[in-house]
């Protein structure tokens, strides 16, 4: 039995992560940044907008730079033959797709949890909870973060801040006189 080290990285099919990144636009080579492929097709809205048209513009989606590093998982599995190649050939083979998974799963591991921080914060000055009140509720809630938002806009009022920012973009009165 051949055994190829990759395999243990590998999480999904090759179809599942193409679909996936073909739905991100795709990156020019860049030499200071050559291990990314792709990106996410926004910018992330201001904080000063309301919550719900950060949620709408995804703001705090599913990070690209997974489905990248499993690609370069399946690309250097790809470049692998089992029945000639050794543990010592394997490695030189795909040492740069490794670097490659190894750089991608860094950048995801930092900015989801970016993402999770401003998540946290931006629902927390938005509903007036505490950190632990919204995990408490993120952890309960099994549906989407726009579900979310609209099940603590029907249970919990919106802080003032946030009822501001919604007047100010509908063209209403941000300041009283």
């Amino acid at each position: 039995m051949h055994y190829c080290y990759l395999d243990t990285f590998i999480k999904h099919t090759e179809d599942v992560v193409n679909a996936k990144l073909s739905s991100y636009q795709k990156l020019n080579y860049n030499r200071f940044m050559w291990w990314r492929t792709h990106t996410d097709n926004n910018d992330p809205l201001s904080k000063r907008l309301p919550l719900k048209d950060r949620i709408i513009n995804g703001d705090f989606e599913f990070s690209s730079y997974y489905w990248q590093a499993q690609s370069a998982v399946i690309v250097g599995r790809n470049k692998v033959d089992l029945s000639k190649d050794d543990h010592r050939e394997q490695i030189s083979k795909t040492s740069i797709d490794l670097e490659r998974y190894r750089r991608l799963i860094a950048d995801f591991e930092k900015e989801e949890t970016k993402r999770m921080w401003e998540l946290t914060d931006a629902f927390t000055k938005a509903f007036n909870l505490t950190h632990e009140e919204f995990h408490a509720n993120l952890e309960m809630w099994k549906g989407d973060i726009l579900g979310l938002y609209e099940w603590l806009c029907v249970s919990i009022p919106l802080s003032p801040c946030e009822s501001r920012k919604i007047a100010r973009k509908k063209g209403g009165k941000s300041k009283k006189k």
